[in-house]
């Protein structure tokens, strides 16, 4: 049974560890824990929605590998949980339990607790990362990779994920203790919407898709507002740029919107529509359409992008403003994309594409080239 001291005895992780189900909850078959520990499992408690890799109103298991990091929702309910029960004087052993079932739920695991010196008492990342090497432990950097072919490998790294975190709250798109996880839900499952930038850029889907979605299978997991109107809600929200990435019609979505719906309402509309098929690289034309279009686009004002489902075409658009704008590493944001809005970046090809971006010089170079496709094999 592998160990991690993550806080001294004060807070460990504990891998592999023979469970049952007791009425309904995991618990180790055998422990030496004194009175002041408290066991706990993520896949217990409703504060991580039950430790499980989600992609909120659409529908992935049984259909789907994609096991990526945690949303924001769990990662900051799983500290504010640890968080409790150490303020209480109390010590915290959070257990995984054994077997290939419980391979996604590892990485889940690992992540949430790992997460809480970072987010609760703002420990360097360096320190925080040191405890884990040699557990190699990981998630996988794009979904949607069909349950009948191979399950893609967990390289999306605990450590980057990890610096992804720390990025975040460093740049103050993460405050947790300001973070509000039923204001982050109520966004995703009313609007279909995502911050990766708090205030700047807003990922979602086609808003055709989320006001009367043509897919039944996912239609009875949204829960829209009684009367959606997006012009308003950008307006609320100081959305004044909409940048599309999917086509009039597609392939389950018949018809989208007029752009005059938003130009009309004061809003600038940036068409920049390509085919989602090799990968759904974006080509470089669309790119420098969308980072000159965006230009000047930053300190007031938020840019929302959006494809038809609004996780990869629009994810990695997205991102790529951001590393323009930030000049971060595609490789570190990459994770805090798949935090924000589980199953962003659809494809291996898309992933990386933003990894091999370290920075704004990087996208100024891609955008100055001939415009061929960006697509790297």
């Amino acid at each position: 049974m592998p160990v991690v001291n993550v806080l001294g005895d004060e807070l460990r992780w504990a891998d592999d560890v023979a469970c049952e189900k007791e009425g309904g909850a995991w618990a180790p078959k055998v422990t030496d824990a004194s009175a002041d520990v408290d066991v706990i499992c993520f896949l217990n408690e409703e504060c991580v929605r039950k430790g499980a890799y989600q992609v909120p109103h659409y529908i992935v298991d049984g259909y789907y590998h994609d096991d990526g990091p945690p949303a924001l929702d769990q990662i900051v309910g799983a500290s504010r949980f640890i968080h409790a029960k150490l303020q209480a004087n109390k010590k915290v052993l959070v257990v995984c339990p054994a077997g290939r079932d419980f391979d996604a739920h590892r990485a889940f695991s690992a992540l949430c607790t790992a997460a809480y010196p970072l987010l609760m008492r703002g420990a360097a990342v360096e320190a925080v990362a040191s405890a884990w090497v040699g557990h190699e432990i990981g998630f996988r950097q794009h979904s949607w990779a069909p349950l009948h072919k191979t399950a893609p490998p967990r390289h999306l790294s605990l450590e980057k994920s990890l610096a992804a975190l720390d990025l975040a709250i460093r740049h103050k798109w993460l405050e947790p203790e300001l973070f509000d996880p039923q204001a982050y839900r109520d966004l995703c499952t009313c609007w279909d919407a995502a911050w990766v930038i708090p205030g700047q850029i807003l990922l979602l889907a086609d808003p055709v898709t989320t006001t009367l979605d043509p897919d039944p299978a996912t239609a009875s997991h949204l829960i829209p507002p009684e009367s959606p109107n997006f012009l308003t809600w950008f307006e609320s929200n100081n959305v004044t740029t909409l940048v599309r990435l999917n086509k009039d019609k597609e392939s389950g979505l018949a018809k989208s919107y007029e752009p005059s719906l938003f130009e009309e309402g004061g809003m600038t509309h940036i068409q920049a529509a390509y085919d989602d098929t090799q990968g759904g690289v974006p080509p470089k034309d669309v790119l420098k359409k969308v980072v000159n279009g965006c230009a000047g686009k930053r300190e007031h004002a938020a840019t929302a992008f959006h494809c038809k489902a609004g996780f990869g075409r629009s994810g990695v658009c997205a991102a790529v403003l951001a590393i323009q704008r930030f000049d971060i590493s595609g490789e570190i944001l990459l994770p805090w994309l798949r935090m924000c809005r589980p199953g962003t970046i659809t494809t291996p090809q898309q992933a990386r594409f933003l990894q091999g971006l370290q920075g704004e010089a990087d996208v100024s170079k891609l955008i100055a080239q001939s415009d061929e496709c960006c697509t790297i094999i």
